[in-house]
């Protein structure tokens, strides 16, 4: 048995400190000490035998006492060796060495009093471990009965007991939660119980996580809200401290320690990105019953109102509104299926004239169906009750051509302003004058077949560190220019004929870029390339447009070694794309769109080639008539999407040994998809090609 091994090494120990205690003076209470702990250790091991085969943590317990056992076994040795040689020597000669030998002895001393006092600690902190272990269970399933084993409240108390590390403060949160009980007696059974254990969890946040909870309840419920744009709210809002900013770190950086914190406590839930070159949070939402909390809790601490006109309700006229004084947040939310200008603008309206002076205010329409048409009411650029708004956030909304109105520029606090999945034509040049101005979302929809006009001031707004557009804007005259946005950090949707491109390598803090590029000269390419690469540490998504692309005559390396996402599409490639592609080690998703691959055979010889790539995506590729993958290539490819490859005969033969599938789209002609479908039970000739992908679809093109 293990255990005996390690009761025969501590009884050694043992006997050595006992024996040699009369070597150690100066240490010899402290040699006695780890001696009665070791002993009582010893007691710990005869339980252990009994049940270590059972239990992991006593397993692991065992081996660390091991561990200490041979530790205190060898530094002991090592020491009376040294000290008993020392006070071997005689005579005069002798002496006057041994008395030049005192201040090292004295140094050694000190020492194995440090080495000793460390192993009793040590020794303690297992001890005391395995000691608790049984009474931590033993109070965790007490308050997993007091809780009626209700999923959710189970999950946020394991967050909060997560952060605990003493059986004294476990059985402090467990009398916590009798007294939050006792608050629900009367209410709906379970119910009741749960809110107060919620309001448990919500009281032992920290300080500064309590405003970035509560915020969460400005959006709907079920939405899966975008980790990015909340960080960036947070950050317009004040929520997220410089203080706690380390060293190169940015104020998103710190922003999502604070969102990984909550998702630690279960107080939010969250999704992760499979396409981040690291694991970072994609978005994240809250459960029906905590979003309850996180409102109900809002409105009691006078942090947002919200108001819902959904479904025929009109919370306006709501009897319990009368009372509820005015916070600095308001949330309105509102249906697509309303396109009555007058009538949305009218409740908009008088929305806005219910609340004092706002900070932050988010209008949203649900999901799914139309625009709501609105026209921005001119009372929330001219009055003063907004003229402190921080934040301000339009989603789904039609303007009706009416854009957003010059007196724009009154909202001089602004900074956070998002009209993203609107529909509007125009920004006006007077959103220039927004200097607080951090993070600006124009990537709208546009209502004619000119595209979005952003008017050239964009560079003049010198603290906007986030910008976001589609690719689809334009200018009336030249492009847009970023000189002089030294402190921009992101930049989404540059498009190399809309936008300045040599004004782009000037933005030296930019970590985050994702640029469509248009290559319509071949002496374009190594100019554009050149740029790319010099980028290689901020440059993840890039699309690549148009023109001839001859891979094998440009110099390495070809891509940004950094690039997550990768998009081809209307380009003509001569050489051996994937060879090229397939070195891009970070990549993580690949789609060629209507790509001509000129040698009719595309190759993944390379069994190291796409290392981290989850998802291919195929769409039009002409000519391509066949497919070979190496075996060992493309090691964690889990998605994959053929679509409209005419010419492409069948699935290539190393589909079967790619073992990480999950999800296999196939939209090709039925000629193509009965060679992998099983139809009477019986598979096509490719079948067992596919046959260990747990999901396949297939639509018949054309």
């Amino acid at each position: 048995m293990p255990s005996e091994v390690v009761s025969i090494a501590l009884g050694t120990v043992r006997d050595l400190l006992i024996e040699e205690a009369k070597f150690l003076s100066g240490v010899s209470d402290q040699v006695k000490e780890v001696q009665t702990e070791l002993i009582r250790m010893q007691c710990f091991l005869k339980d252990a035998d009994r049940r270590q085969l059972k239990e992991e943590t006593v397993r692991n317990y065992v081996r660390k006492i091991r561990r200490l056992a041979y530790k205190s076994k060898n530094f002991l040795d090592e020491f009376a060796i040294e000290v008993e040689s020392r006070r071997e020597g005689r005579g005069i000669g002798k002496a006057i060495k041994r008395s030049a030998c005192i201040l090292c002895e004295r140094r050694a001393l000190h020492k194995v009093g440090s080495e000793t006092a460390n192993i009793k600690a040590n020794i303690n902190c297992l001890t005391t471990n395995s000691e608790n272990d049984p009474k931590l269970e033993a109070v965790g399933r007490e308050i997993v009965r007091k809780c009626g084993k209700l999923p959710l409240a189970i999950s946020v108390l394991g967050g909060v007991l997560s952060q605990k590390n003493s059986l004294h403060e476990w059985e402090t949160v467990n009398k916590d939660v009798d007294s939050y009980l006792r608050m629900s007696e009367g209410s709906k059974e379970g119910y009741g119980a749960v809110m107060q254990v919620l309001a448990l969890s919500y009281d032992e946040l920290p300080y500064h996580l309590k405003p970035c909870f509560l915020h969460l309840g400005i959006f709907r419920e079920d939405e899966d809200i975008n980790a990015e744009m909340l960080y960036l709210m947070w950050i317009a809002e004040g929520m997220v401290s410089s203080d706690q900013r380390g060293r190169q770190e940015t104020l998103t950086d710190v922003a999502e320690r604070y969102l990984y914190e909550m998702a630690s406590r279960s107080v939010v839930q969250v999704h992760l990105d499979e396409f981040s070159t690291n694991t970072r949070v994609k978005s994240c939402y809250l459960h029906d019953l905590m979003r309850d909390f996180c409102l109900a809790c809002g409105k009691e601490v006078e942090f947002l109102k919200l108001l819902d006109f959904r479904g025929g309700k009109d919370p306006l006229s709501d009897s319990s509104t009368e009372n509820f004084s005015t916070p600095a947040r308001c949330s309105i939310h509102m249906e697509r299926s309303r396109s009555d200008l007058d009538h949305n603008d009218s409740v908009t309206h008088m929305a806005l004239e219910a609340n004092g002076q706002l900070r932050s205010l988010l209008i949203s329409a649900s999901s799914g169906g139309r625009w709501v048409g609105i026209s921005l009411p001119h009372v929330l650029c001219d009055s003063s009750k907004f003229k402190y708004l921080r934040v301000l956030k339009f989603e789904a909304y039609d303007f009706k051509g009416y854009g957003l109105p010059r007196g724009i520029k009154n909202l001089i606090h602004l900074r956070f302003l998002s009209l993203k999945d609107s529909k509007f034509d125009k920004l006006p040049s007077s959103i220039g004058q927004l200097q607080y101005l951090q993070t600006l979302d124009i990537r709208a929809h546009f209502t004619n077949l000119l595209g979005i006009e952003v008017t050239n001031v964009l560079w003049k707004l010198k603290r906007l560190k986030h910008l976001y557009l589609y690719y689809n804007q334009r200018t009336r005259k030249g492009k847009l220019s970023f000189f002089g946005s030294s402190k921009r950090e992101t930049l989404i949707g540059f498009h190399k004929d809309q936008d300045d491109f040599k004004d782009v390598s000037e933005l030296s803090n930019l970590r985050r870029l994702e640029a469509e590029v248009y290559i319509r000269e071949k002496n374009e390419v190594s100019e554009i390339l050149s740029y790319l690469n010099s980028k290689q540490h901020i440059l993840r998504e890039l699309s690549v447009s148009s023109g001839k692309f001859e891979f094998q005559k440009v110099e390495p390396p070809l891509f940004p070694s950094n690039l997550s996402e990768l998009s081809l599409y209307q380009c003509a490639t001569e050489g051996d794309l994937m060879d090229y592609l397939g070195k891009l080690s970070n990549l993580k998703k690949l789609s060629l769109y209507d790509v001509d691959l000129v040698d009719r055979i595309m190759l993944i010889c390379d069994a190291n080639a796409f290392p981290k790539l989850p998802s291919l995506d195929l769409y039009s590729v002409s000519k391509l008539e066949s497919w070979l993958v190496a075996q060992g290539s493309m090691p964690n490819l889990s998605n994959l999407t053929i679509r409209c490859c005419l010419k492409l005969e069948m699935i290539p033969d190393g589909s079967r040994l790619i073992t990480t599938f999950k999800k296999l789209n196939i939209m090709m002609p039925e000629e193509f998809n009965q060679r992998v479908q099983v139809v009477d039970n019986r598979g096509g000739v490719d079948y067992d090609k596919i046959s260990h992908i747990p999901v396949i679809t297939f639509e018949v093109f054309p």
